[in-house]
């Protein structure tokens, strides 16, 4: 744990530093991922000496085979509370993913391995402090030197083009909320295109909308047909 800001970063590729941090429930590493093995994988991190509530991210990727498995998940941002691991020495989380499953069974690629989930990295760091400043005093700064400015009013200069929400957990981070049409949005390229050039037209209309349940059934996804 890095005390100067609270932050560490477990990279699980095969140069990274993982095997520090990763207990039981994990295949050998691969270029970029290591694969969970079975139903439940297990890290442990030092608890950092910073007294703060602090945020672990999660990016992974699942395995999936057509319309025969479905994604378990897809990315992960977890709060950790300053009072649930003040008083321990490491911090473990356990990570439990019952719908483990082998290739071999699936799609029938010779891969005997019981796998979930790819983990490239798991990030973890200190929560911004709440302001207690109004919201005016963190208007963008009217400057053209973007080495004066805060990173949250940095952050709030640029705007997410919606090919998924990484780019919106990343202002997050920065803390910076800002509210943007394709912040958390999956709009492909394409799609974004089409919909520039209609300058948006007709989106939000009642009868483009449709609400659906994520393939892991864990997320509502607000769908709109119009692009």
């Amino acid at each position: 744990m890095d005390d100067r800001d609270g932050e560490l970063v477990i990279d699980f590729g095969r140069s990274g530093n993982s095997d520090a941090y990763r207990r039981s429930g994990w295949y050998e590493s691969e270029p970029r991922h290591s694969w969970t093995e079975g139903q439940e994988s297990t890290i442990e991190i030092p608890r950092p000496s910073v007294a703060g509530d602090y945020v672990m991210m999660l990016e992974v990727g699942p395995f999936l085979w057509k319309d025969k498995l479905a994604a378990q998940i897809s990315s992960l941002e977890v709060e950790v509370p300053w009072e649930l691991i003040e008083a321990r020495e490491w911090v473990q989380a356990i990570f439990r993913h019952p719908d483990a499953a082998k290739p071999v069974e699936i799609s029938g690629v010779p891969d005997h391995r019981e796998i979930a989930l790819a983990f490239e990295a798991v990030t973890f760091f200190r929560k911004s402090e709440p302001r207690s400043a109004p919201l005016e005093a963190y208007a963008v700064a009217d400057s053209d030197d973007p080495d004066m400015l805060p990173i949250e009013q940095l952050m709030m200069r640029f705007e997410s083009l919606g090919e998924n929400c990484e780019f919106g957990l990343a202002q997050r981070r920065c803390g910076a909320e800002p509210l943007g049409l394709l912040r958390f949005a999956s709009a492909p390229l394409p799609v974004l295109l089409a919909g520039l050039r209609a300058r948006f037209e007709g989106m939000g209309e009642p009868e483009q909308i449709d609400i659906q349940v994520s393939d892991n059934r864990q997320e509502y996804l607000v769908v709109d047909k119009c692009f």
